[in-house]
């Protein structure tokens, strides 16, 4: 008889084992990244708030605080287990893309107006994206995607689902009308998502992925156009011409040429944008942005330029403050302005002008340098990511060294990509880019 026969019960054979705990390993990262994202989205039951600074996000979740503090331990939990096992390096790698970036906020935030409340976004700035690097290094990028695209698909219907059947939760009242806001603080966070959402999904679709895929994308295009919030909706679509122009250039040109082309379109899109569009918009009446924008640009550009070179730290501008404040209160005919509307301002203002080079140059390198190089799934989900974060941040301030979704979610197909360029250095056969049996392999079958 074979020896197998005899082997004590519950002993598996040591291949067994190994896979077993592989398996198992992977189940644990599809969990954090399920958790992670509903905790960088802001997916939540939330009063509803006309402000969405982050610290009104933490403090009026429903058992937001005991559910945020568990996620920061449990990041710290994994990545001393990572280190542990696989040491620093991976990581390392895929974080030092900006930790120019978060040197310069260090340093800003040390000689700025508030250095405790600047440290405190930088903590959870650096512990965000090492989540992110974390589950990217981690987990395999097809159940990756796969476990994004579900988790993003659940909180769209649960945004719907809100709106539709329990409107005093998933509604508000904006102006004269009533808009969605679904489980987040105000239609702005809802249209942010959204917007996200709209444009991983598309580019899952492009890779092969198309059932659930687009029943995200679609549930995504109805929260935003429900939400009312015009800039995400106008910044997805500029996003998804922009990847469209990308990917075409990627397979048929070279990567300087494409870079040329490229430079050429957007300082057409410049000029056209500072010397036409005013003029015409004048005509009609309405400054640049449509909402008044300018007169908020103008007044914090100008309080801003008292510290040029360094700013005054992280969340000093970007959050309700000892600077904001008194600007707010210059802008009451527009309404509760605590923030300057702008992300290249809010940089500017929290790390000044060495902060807004080291912010600008990985950003550049993201969008336009990588998926030229590397045309696929996941360097097109880094250009659609990383391109939606700077087209929308010139009318909104995003996530300036702090958590949130657009960073997640950036940081994370970016070390995936980094996975991919490992293995296939290695001589490891990469995970698939192309996803065609995404939607005929269930979550529950632990596809890797």
């Amino acid at each position: 008889m074979s020896k197998k026969l005899y082997a004590p019960l519950g002993h598996a054979p040591p291949a067994a084992q190994a896979l077993r705990s592989a398996a198992l390993r992977q189940r644990w990262w599809t969990i954090l990244l399920v958790l992670f994202t509903v905790q960088f989205t802001g997916a939540w039951l939330f009063p509803p708030a006309s402000i969405s600074a982050f610290d009104n996000l933490v403090a009026t979740k429903v058992g937001g605080t005991p559910y945020q503090l568990s996620m920061w331990g449990l990041i710290v939990l994994a990545f001393i287990v990572h280190c542990r096992t696989h040491g620093f390096g991976k990581i390392g790698s895929a974080l030092m893309l900006f930790a120019p970036f978060w040197v310069v906020g260090l340093l800003a935030g040390a000689f700025g107006v508030d250095p405790v409340k600047s440290l405190r976004s930088l903590t959870m700035f650096a512990l965000s994206m090492a989540g992110a690097a974390l589950i990217g290094i981690e987990l395999a990028p097809k159940r990756a995607i796969q476990t994004l695209c579900w988790t993003l698909f659940g909180i769209m219907l649960a945004s719907t689902l809100l709106a539709l059947i329990v409107p005093s939760i998933g509604t508000q009242i904006y102006g004269f009308t009533t808009v969605w806001r679904g489980a987040f603080t105000n239609k702005n966070q809802l249209g942010w998502i959204a917007a996200l959402t709209i444009l991983i999904a598309v580019a899952m679709m492009r890779g092969g992925a198309m059932r659930l895929s687009g029943i995200t994308a679609l549930l995504a295009l109805v929260c935003l156009l429900a939400s009312g919030s015009k800039g995400a909706l106008v910044a997805a679509l500029v996003t998804m011409a922009y990847v469209y122009v990308v990917s075409k250039l990627a397979r048929h040109v070279t990567t300087g040429f494409g870079m040329g082309v490229l430079g050429f379109i957007l300082f057409v899109a410049a000029i056209f944008g500072f010397l036409v569009l005013p003029y015409a918009l004048e005509a009609l009446g309405r400054d640049m942005t449509l909402t008044g924008r300018t007169d908020v640009w103008r007044i914090y550009f100008n309080a801003m330029t008292a510290t040029p070179w360094l700013g005054e730290g992280p969340a000093a501008y970007t959050t309700i403050s000892t600077l904001t404040t008194p600007l707010a209160s210059q802008l009451e005919s527009l309404g509760a302005i605590v923030t300057p509307h702008n992300t290249y301002l809010g940089v500017f203002g929290d790390t000044g002008l060495f902060g807004l080079v080291c912010f600008l140059f990985p950003m550049m390198y993201l969008t336009a340098m990588v998926p030229l190089s590397r045309p696929g799934l996941l360097s097109t989900l880094c250009a659609s990511v990383g391109f939606l974060m700077l087209a929308h941040g010139t009318v909104e301030t995003h996530e300036v060294l702090a958590p949130g979704p657009g960073w997640f979610f950036l940081m994370l197909m970016w070390a995936l990509l980094q996975q991919e360029k490992l293995q296939a250095r290695n001589g490891a056969a990469p995970a698939p880019q192309n996803i065609t049996s995404f939607d005929s392999a269930p979550m529950a079958r632990g596809i890797n």
